[in-house]
């Protein structure tokens, strides 16, 4: 009896290429899934660990938070104190990285929390001997401001202030160096680098606007805007915060939670998000 041996046809071959191409795009399409969002998780522990040395540098000062003294000459005569995340280095408990060409020289290192593996801005733009400072989180002015004190200067609440939020490292407007980041065109007070901070009247940022009526409210000084959801980072509106991806921004309150929240928060909610004793605390958030 004669067996006939009998291979693929042309189609069966090309059936078979095209189920195995199909499995390995779901394959790598699983594969960067898990990527992005275990480079979520790591943006979101390195807010906690920031907003964990907050709480830390408090309790050793009787709850004295780091505070913000804007280069502006209405703060003239108020003493500057330093950097406010330069403070809270002594706690954190992280390695120290480069980002620039001077990998040699240690006053050049970052502590490794500042840099979000989610920050498109880092990879959008070519490292140079300037590329030092590049802190991928910004802190809200606001809070911050002054001497805060964590027990008694929230009465909105601590689970209802935000403390630290994603921003972009670098832009694409003459990228510098220094503390952070964006040249402000018409800035006139001879600083071209500014704080890695929002909701910062000192940088011509969008701020909140609360209204004296009751019931009292928050809005923003310029209407209807909230943050960006991950835009161009050739092409942005420095004056807000950005979000490092489309699905929300990446925030730690001051009650220690770390907190995403959505493109479709309404203005007043998110303001009032950002004030600490404004009155105007939401139930809605």
């Amino acid at each position: 009896m004669r067996y006939i041996n009998r291979g693929f046809s042309l189609i069966e071959t090309i059936v078979v290429i095209a189920i195995i191409g199909s499995m390995i795009g779901l394959l790598l399409s699983a594969i960067q899934m898990v990527r992005l969002q275990a480079n979520r998780m790591e943006s979101a522990n390195n807010l906690r660990q920031i907003i964990i040395a907050t709480h830390n540098f408090a309790s050793d000062r009787q709850g004295v938070l780091p505070s913000y003294v804007p280069y502006h000459p209405k703060y003239k005569g108020i003493k500057k104190k330093g950097s406010l995340l330069q403070k809270l280095q002594p706690y954190f408990q992280c390695p120290m990285v480069t980002f620039h060409t001077k990998d040699d020289d240690l006053e050049f290192l970052t502590p490794k929390i500042f840099l979000s593996p989610t920050d498109s801005s880092l990879a959008a733009f070519p490292v140079s001997q300037e590329s030092w400072g590049n802190i991928s989180y910004a802190f809200n002015a606001y809070a911050f401001l002054l001497d805060k004190n964590l027990n008694s200067s929230f009465s909105d609440g601590t689970s209802n202030t935000i403390a630290f939020a994603d921003r972009y490292a670098r832009a694409d407007i003459s990228v510098r160096g220094g503390n952070l980041r964006y040249d402000v065109t018409g800035f006139q007070y001879d600083i071209f680098w500014r704080v890695p901070s929002f909701a910062d009247e000192l940088w011509g940022d969008v701020v909140p606007v609360t209204t004296n009526s009751v019931p009292i409210t928050t809005q923003p000084s310029v209407p209807g805007l909230t943050f960006q959801p991950a835009p161009d980072p050739h092409n942005f509106n420095p004056s807000l915060l950005s979000s490092h991806v489309k699905s929300g921004l990446e925030t730690a309150f001051f009650d220690g939670s770390v907190r995403t929240i959505t493109p479709t928060i309404a203005p007043s909610v998110f303001w009032s998000l950002v004030t600490p004793n404004a009155g105007d605390a939401t139930q809605n958030f």
